[in-house]
This record gives structure tokens, sequence and C-alpha cells, in this order.
């Protein structure tokens, strides 16, 4: 549960460009995520895909990149529908 309100909160400053806060709140849905799930659990392709929108948005498209490249690879392998995937596919255009 922590891990969702985490990602809801990242979601939200995200939408408020505010892109600090965004990442520690993903940074930190990712650290419960891992903690009790894992590096690879299912779970982790939103945080993930979160923290790689907040360090874009910052103007850091190459510290942005690996995480939006494991969300995509999480997300695929937990078979997250394409609709939700596809912003993520979005965001590693504009990082390549």
């Amino acid at each position: 549960m922590l891990a969702v309100t985490l990602t809801a909160r990242a979601t939200l400053a995200l939408a408020e460009r505010k892109w600090g806060e965004a990442a520690g709140f993903a940074e930190r849905a990712i650290a419960a995520i891992e903690a009790t799930g894992g590096k690879d659990a299912p779970e982790l392709w939103d945080p993930l895909a979160a923290l790689a929108r907040a360090k874009l948005g910052a103007g850091h498209p190459d510290e942005a990149r690996p995480f939006a490249e494991r969300a995509l690879v999480i997300g695929e392998k937990a078979q997250i529908t394409e609709g939700d995937l596809a912003p993520v596919r979005e965001l590693l255009k504009q990082v390549k």
C-alpha cells in the first residue's frame, strides 16, 4: 500500500512539474517494492516510469533513459497493457 501511495504522489508531483519532489516519491516507491518483491517485481514499472519522467522534466535525459528502459522491460514481462506502456515507449523516444 505504501508503494501505491508513493507512486500516486509522484504522479501528482509530475502533473505540477515538481520534478525533484516527483523523483523523491518515485525513488521511495521503488525502494519499498524492491524490499518486498525484489528487483524484478511487476509493480516496479509504474514508479520507474514516473522517475524517468521526473528526470526528463528536470533536464536529465541521460539519467531518465535507464529508468524508462527498465520500466518497459518489467512492464512487458508482467504483460502490462499496451495502453499503459505506450507513454513509457514515447518517453524512451524522447531520451534516445
